[in-house]
């Protein structure tokens, strides 16, 4: 379940997208973190370069151009949450490039969860959607966790004491009771 977060910074709408798809993954992260993690500046930073960080971090990512709106339903219904760069001021806000969450799709409404505007669902308009998508470029960012990707985040988060004590658990299952004496006697000096 995806859970509304407001951007921390001007600029770092699509690390406010990452961490609440990341959350609706099962993966709770700060802002700040996934900022370092994708390379945010001042400016913010693109869907490309995120995508790039993300995959070397270990999350299955794909970035799309070409997609169209059946390609978006189709990935709300196998389960993804697509991040989505829209020029805000086709809806109704200033003139600025932005990134959304993809929530539903009906007949009706494009509906989102915006990290500037929040935390109720936005509804779009068809026509007004797709127009502000167009003129971002159709991108689209749909993501999701190998287990190796969950363990890193997990890890990433951790404290010293805690990466300590399951790395001394990995040496005495894996190498016995010596190397974890060693260990024992670096930590403690």
């Amino acid at each position: 379940m995806l859970v509304w977060h407001a951007q921390e910074l001007p600029s770092s709408c699509v690390a406010a997208c990452v961490r609440m798809v990341f959350e609706g993954l099962g993966v709770p992260v700060a802002e700040a973190q996934v900022r370092r993690l994708i390379g945010h500046t001042r400016l913010g930073v693109s869907l490309a370069v995120t995508r790039r960080k993300l995959s070397n971090a270990g999350a299955v990512v794909q970035q799309h151009g070409d997609w169209s709106l059946d390609d978006l339903r189709d990935s709300l219904r196998a389960g993804y949450c697509p991040i989505v760069g829209v020029e805000r001021h086709v809806l109704g806000y200033s003139r600025a490039f932005h990134a959304i969450v993809l929530v539903e799709i009906t007949s009706t409404a494009i509906s989102v969860l915006d990290p500037l505007d929040g935390p109720e669902l936005r509804h779009y308009g068809e026509a007004a959607f797709v127009s502000a998508w167009e003129m971002a470029g159709r991108e689209v960012l749909v993501t999701h966790l190998t287990r190796q990707g969950q363990k890193r985040c997990r890890i990433a988060g951790m404290k010293a004491q805690a990466i300590a004590d399951l790395y001394s658990d990995y040496l005495l299952a894996s190498f016995g009771a010596t190397t974890a004496t060693g260990l024992s006697e670096l930590l403690e000096g």
